[in-house]
């Protein structure tokens, strides 16, 4: 299977590199740096684009491009200004006629109208406010995600910063209209949600490292259920950042006790925590779900690396600054 893997160029990264994992190998196809620190990216379903989060210029000035693939090549094909800083997510709607990037420092989204895969300039920019109780993460909104509610127009947006997941609904247009905001708990900082149907999510707090569960009930969003990450008297120094889900089980990345967290999901949605699967590199910033183990992107040392389900190494690839890994649709 092919990956992009999204890099901090600042930190020694190739830009984005495309790998291939096969028969427990990893493989480095090719490597382009047209972007700087692309730490986010998304794959088209309906051909071969790949959109890009990153930044532009030395102020860290919020970008997003977009890229066509033929076998081992990207080719640039757009670039924008998000008017924000480090770009951080993306998300298309399914018709994919728009794009939704979250910028991080200023906590503030950006939406572009698309043509056959290019971006044009933006069509709107929607400021978050707020903030929360860590005296230094949260003086101002840090919108850290955006993704789409299942089987609705909803968008989600999270804000690590205002302690929230705003709410927004996709128009006719490809506008966002603001619904509501969804408290978090203060101080966890809301990074990345995850759904489970349309009426679940869980969601992970990087500044405390728990997650969190969510349930629709009679059109409200309900808290459920809260758990750390890591084990009792281990998170003091760490840091949560990506959550993944099959059938059964939730996973979380630590970055800091480095590991991957592992809950079983009951059928009503609970969790249960089972264990943390030490990662052999520092930093996990992302993982994909691959064959019974995970495919890890590790940014402070330890690049792209496959281990199995026991935490086994099985291959490597020196990558500095690896922060995001998305699959390529075949």
């Amino acid at each position: 299977m092919l990956f992009a893997v999204g890099t901090y160029t600042s930190l020694g990264g190739p830009g984005i590199a495309l790998i291939e994992c096969h028969h427990g190998h990893l493989n480095l196809r090719s490597a382009t740096n047209a972007v700087d620190n692309p730490i986010w990216l998304h794959a088209s379903l309906r051909r071969p684009i790949l959109y890009v989060a990153g930044s532009w210029g030395e102020d860290d000035q919020g970008c997003v491009a977009s890229f066509a693939w033929h076998e081992n090549t990207l080719t640039l094909l757009s670039r924008q200004e998000t008017g924000g800083a480090s770009c951080c997510h993306l998300a298309l709607d399914e018709e994919e006629t728009h794009l939704y990037a979250a910028n991080y420092t200023d906590g503030s989204i950006a939406v572009f109208p698309l043509a056959d895969g290019r971006i044009q300039p933006r069509c709107q920019f929607l400021q978050h406010a707020g903030h929360s109780i860590h005296p230094k993460r949260q003086t101002g909104p840090h919108a850290h995600q955006i993704v789409f509610r299942p089987e609705s127009r909803e968008v989600f947006a999270c804000d690590l910063g205002a302690d929230q997941v705003v709410v927004y609904r996709r128009l006719e247009d490809g506008t966002l209209e603001h619904q509501t905001a969804i408290p978090g708990t203060p101080g966890t900082g809301p990074r990345h949600l995850i759904f489970d149907g349309p009426n679940r999510f869980y969601l992970v707090g990087e500044l405390t490292g728990w997650i969190s569960r969510y349930e629709a009930e009679q059109g409200q969003w309900r808290l459920k259920q809260i758990l750390p990450t890591v084990p009792d008297g281990a998170g003091e120094n760490n840091s949560a950042a990506a959550v993944r889900m099959d059938a059964n089980h939730v996973y979380v990345s630590n970055r800091g006790h480095d590991s991957i967290a592992v809950f079983e999901k009951s059928e009503d949605g609970a969790l249960r925590f089972l264990r943390t699967i030490p990662t052999p590199g520092e930093y996990p910033r992302d993982f994909q779900l691959q064959d019974g183990g995970y495919l890890l992107a590790q940014q402070n040392r330890g690049g792209v690396a496959w281990m199995d389900a026991s935490g086994a190494l099985k291959d490597a690839l020196d990558i500095p600054g690896a922060v995001c890994l998305c699959p390529i649709p075949e």
